[in-house]
Parts: C-alpha cells; sequence; structure tokens
C-alpha cells in the first residue's frame, strides 16, 4: 500500500488501524522527531518517500508552494512524496478519517509532489 509518516499532530490511534488496511506508518513519535521544525519533516517524508499526514494547513501549504517555487528556479527535480491535510477532530471522528484516507489512498496512488486538503462533506481537493 502506501508509506505514511504522521505528524506529532495526528492521533496514534490512527497508526493501527492504517496499518491494519496494509499501510506502513511511522510516526514522529516512533522516530524522534516530536519537536522538529515542519520543513525538517517534510524533508524527512521525502527522503523516506512517505506521504507526509498533517492537520497544520497553513503551515504545509506555505512548505508545499516553497517547494516548487524553489525546484522550478534551481532545477531540482525530486518531489516530496505528497502531502495530506485532516480536519482536526471533532470535526472528523478518528475512524471516518482514516476511512477517507485509506479510501484516497488507494484511488489516488500516485501522490508525488501534490498536496490534497480533506474538507468535511465536500471530501479532497488538489492544494495548488
Amino acid at each position: 500500500m502506501t508509506n505514511l509518516y504522521l505528524d506529532h499532530d495526528i492521533s496514534a490511534y490512527m497508526v493501527v488501524p492504517l496499518r491494519g488496511r496494509g499501510h506502513v506508518v511511522v510516526t514522529t513519535d516512533e522516530l524522534g522527531r516530536s519537536s522538529a521544525s515542519d520543513d525538517d519533516l517534510l524533508l524527512k517524508a521525502a527522503r523516506m518517500s512517505h506521504v507526509f499526514i498533517t492537520h497544520n494547513l497553513r503551515d504545509f501549504a506555505l512548505l508545499h508552494s516553497a517547494w516548487h517555487r524553489w525546484s522550478s528556479e534551481w532545477g531540482l527535480t525530486r518531489p516530496h512524496a505528497g502531502i495530506l491535510v485532516l480536519p482536526q477532530p471533532p470535526r472528523l471522528a478518528i475512524p471516518d478519517a482514516v476511512s477517507e484516507l485509506d479510501a484516497f489512498l488507494v484511488a489516488t496512488p500516485v501522490l508525488a509532489g501534490a498536496m490534497y486538503i480533506l474538507r468535511v462533506n465536500m471530501g479532497w481537493r488538489r492544494a495548488p
């Protein structure tokens, strides 16, 4: 399935159900990176070829945009493995988040360089 790297703001209760659905899941806590900066986390996810999962839309939208702008400007070709932003509970319960995430990952196998945001009652939307 998909390699996932969960930000420290994502509930640890999502790990076991995602692994149970066949995904390879690591967390910032498991890697001893819970106090790492957002840019460091995204870089680590890219190096590991893991899709990064977070609730932090504002900061990761900025990092996503910068990654593309700088890559284009400097002629770099390596995209990040993908960024997925989930709404925070209680807007989306953990079982629902796991189901939405798993269904999206099955339907969208290639996420390299892309960022998607899950909006409650609107589904997944690709960020520019």
